[in-house]
């Protein structure tokens, strides 16, 4: 149930961070790391969604707890991208 899709590939982690949920995120997370690991239709990961709305708190979730989450995003871009343009130091921190 937990990996299903929305008609634009979304799932229930991209709706959480997209809605500025923290601790659903943090709960889909816990149950599966993996899910840090999927890009929508779009091609943005929870990651880059959360950059690109300068969530620091679920950035760092995300961070904290995937030892590796996918930082994909639209048109070559990705979470760093977002971070840098942003200036958001947490996510800015946390990528090698």
């Amino acid at each position: 149930m937990l990996k299903k899709t929305s008609t634009d590939e979304d799932t229930a982690l991209h709706e959480a961070v997209r809605n500025n949920h923290p601790q659903v995120v943090e709960i889909l997370i816990r149950e599966n790391p993996e899910f840090a690991n999927i890009a929508n239709a779009a091609r943005e990961s929870p990651l880059y969604l959360a950059a690109v709305r300068e969530n620091k708190i679920i950035a760092s979730k995300i961070l904290e707890i995937c030892p590796s989450p996918a930082y994909s995003g639209p048109n070559g871009k990705t979470a760093l991208h977002e971070a840098v343009t942003s200036k958001d130091e947490v996510i800015y921190n946390f990528i090698p």
